[in-house]
């Protein structure tokens, strides 16, 4: 889909509808692999972990 779009096959508005999606989500998951690659585009599980040692940076942070 994103390089019918990238090719100029088709639009982001055609793309979408022929794909019943919305704009919007058609929108994020181009930047995502441009970005990422396909490995942007894989299903997210969970939310993001953060290690503690980043945790113990962001406590030691002055708050704003």
């Amino acid at each position: 889909m994103i390089e019918e779009i990238e090719s100029g096959e088709l639009g982001i508005m055609a793309a979408a509808y022929s794909y019943g999606i919305s704009k919007t989500t058609l929108v994020k998951w181009r930047r995502r692999y441009e970005v990422y690659g396909i490995e942007g585009l894989e299903v997210q599980k969970g939310n993001r972990t953060y290690s503690a040692e980043l945790k113990l940076l962001k406590s030691q942070l002055p708050s704003i």
